[in-house]
């Protein structure tokens, strides 16, 4: 049953995605960005290694030295000011879980901001918080 559910969940993820509001001359997250800072709970955290996120239609993946790390679905609500953009944990240590956020990008620079996976409440601005990570990151 719970396989069920998830299953029903990955593919209303996946119809929104395809159903979101117009780009409105908003950038698109797919491609491959390399993380150069993050910062967990306020506290700045080197990343240990080459890290990346790569975004292909409603997939993406964290790679961490060439292995994936976590995968799952997104979406992103075009229409929220700034970008909203959940993720639907399918591979990983927060598998089954949702991972809600905002995105920014300008030129070749991406922010992501999130709430902890599970958790309910989406960031609402891109300051650094406790319980949440706040990603950039530069288009490959």
């Amino acid at each position: 049953m719970r396989s069920a559910a998830l299953v029903t969940y990955v593919l209303v993820l996946a119809a929104g995605a395809t159903t979101q509001a117009p780009n409105n001359g908003a950038p698109s997250v797919d491609g491959n960005w390399r993380i150069t800072s993050m910062i967990i709970n306020g506290q700045a955290v080197s990343s240990s290694g080459d890290l990346s996120i790569e975004f292909s239609g409603t997939d993406y993946a964290q790679v961490q030295q060439g292995r994936v790390e976590e995968r799952g679905t997104f979406i992103v609500d075009r229409s929220a000011a700034p970008m909203a953009i959940d993720f639907a944990i399918l591979e990983g240590a927060a598998t089954n879980m949702t991972q809600r956020g905002i995105v920014e990008i300008s030129g070749d620079t991406l922010r992501l901001h999130l709430s902890q996976p599970g958790e309910v409440i989406r960031p609402a601005d891109f300051k650094p918080l406790r319980d949440r990570m706040l990603i950039t990151a530069i288009r490959q």
